[in-house]
């Protein structure tokens, strides 16, 4: 009797074993996964503010920051603010860096943040496509565009700037890019009536150009040209008007009460010097962006 136990035992055995092994077979090969592979730090915080969307008070709200500005320096200074903010207003606020590939006002239009410290291209953008309206923004960061040449310049004026070489610092800028086409063509200038013109991709390149000859004038922001001016280096040959940049700014899903409450707060921080938006200077960069197609061809 034993042995026909064992036999049936064993019979099962190897029945049970044909089946596992079938089976294995018809499986797809295991997928490897290089260890080294990571998630970017920025697209974690992105999808933990999303999971997390749900669980949040009602007085909870994000304070988007592009990815740039995650510095020790800064994320001092926004913590500071945001601390003020909670206490004043009775909200909740916690920052949030963009991950690399995108910008604070495109997250400011998804609504992974209520709130964004957005510069001035970047609230027209996120007005244009998402609604996003400016709150309010710091003085100390009103900017000139100022046209320049080599202190020793026979030139006097842009009159005759469509025969020179005409060096512009960053494209798609306000500073770099719009507003000395609005300036130029106050003149009678589109860029395309400039043989010489071309875009130096950065502040320092523009004036490095001029210095060393390469081009005879370039267009940026004039706080970075105030020691070559007193050093006689170069010399200012047109300022355009202050224009703002935009310190804060909401997305459309915020309401108004929030809205109010937050822009008064900012108003009377102590630490920083905000005041409210201006509509009719923001209207006015909006048009000229649209205008221009700052982010694309044309003139």
């Amino acid at each position: 009797m034993s042995n026909v136990v064992s036999t049936v035992s064993k019979l099962l055995n190897i029945l049970v074993l044909s089946v596992l092994l079938t089976a294995c077979g018809e499986q797809e090969d295991v997928q490897r996964v290089d260890p080294d592979i990571r998630i970017d730090s920025g697209v974690l915080e992105r999808h933990e503010a999303i999971g997390h969307d749900a669980l949040l008070p009602d007085n909870f709200y994000f304070m988007g920051v592009d990815h740039q500005y995650k510095t020790i320096e800064a994320a001092k200074k926004h913590q500071a603010l945001l601390v003020y903010l909670s206490k004043t207003t009775g909200f909740q606020f916690k920052l949030l860096y963009s991950p690399e590939n995108q910008s604070a006002a495109e997250m400011l239009g998804d609504d992974l943040v209520q709130f964004a410290m957005v510069d001035a291209i970047g609230l027209v953008f996120a007005a244009n496509e998402y609604g996003a309206e400016p709150l309010a923004r710091e003085v100390a960061l009103d900017k000139q565009t100022v046209f320049v040449v080599k202190g020793d310049s026979s030139l006097s004026s842009l009159k005759a700037i469509n025969k020179e070489t005409l060096a512009l610092s960053v494209q798609g800028s306000i500073e770099g890019d719009l507003k000395p086409r609005v300036m130029l063509k106050q003149l009678g200038f589109l860029l395309s009536n400039i043989k010489g013109v071309y875009y130096a991709d950065s502040p320092a390149q523009c004036l490095d150009d001029v210095l060393d000859g390469k081009a005879r004038v370039c267009a940026l922001d004039e706080r970075l040209v105030n020691t070559y001016v007193e050093n006689g280096e170069l010399r200012i040959l047109q300022r355009s008007a202050l224009y703002p940049t935009y310190g804060i700014a909401n997305n459309i899903y915020v309401d108004k009460e929030v809205i109010q409450r937050v822009q008064r707060a900012l108003l009377d921080y102590k630490q920083g010097a905000y005041i409210a938006a201006n509509a009719e200077i923001f209207n006015r960069l909006v048009k000229q962006v649209g205008e221009f197609k700052l982010h694309g061809a044309g003139e």
